[in-house]
């Protein structure tokens, strides 16, 4: 769906990293086709470090991928539900001395 293959080293067990995504589509799209790449490495990228951040802070799954295919589908999904869902489990996680890091981003607190 990116239409590029990322080469070994920016891969590592389902993930790509992030400055490869960055650098691959950093030449400003001309067709409408490039377009829909670009958005849907940009909404990757989004998707890694906003809405579902980890801690590998430099990597993003590519199984968010396929979700992404079809915009108009995309954006029937219940993406706030998800991020809630992942706040307040970390958040409980926090609060409960499972873990010393907090997972999320302290913007999505702020918002809500």
């Amino acid at each position: 769906m990116l239409d590029v293959v990322p080469p070994p080293i920016a891969m590592q067990g389902g993930q790509v990293k992030l400055t490869w995504l960055c650098e691959e589509f950093s030449v400003f799209p001309v067709t409408e086709k490039q377009a829909q790449q670009h958005a849907r490495a940009y909404i990757l990228h989004l998707i890694s470090t906003q809405l579902f951040p980890d801690y590998s802070t430099n990597k993003v799954y590519i199984r968010w991928l396929p979700l992404l295919k079809d915009f108009d589908a995309c954006g029937d999904l219940s993406w706030g539900s998800a991020v809630l869902a992942l706040l307040h489990m970390s958040l409980y996680k926090v609060s409960m001395m499972r873990t010393s890091q907090f997972s999320m981003r302290s913007t999505l607190l702020q918002v809500i």
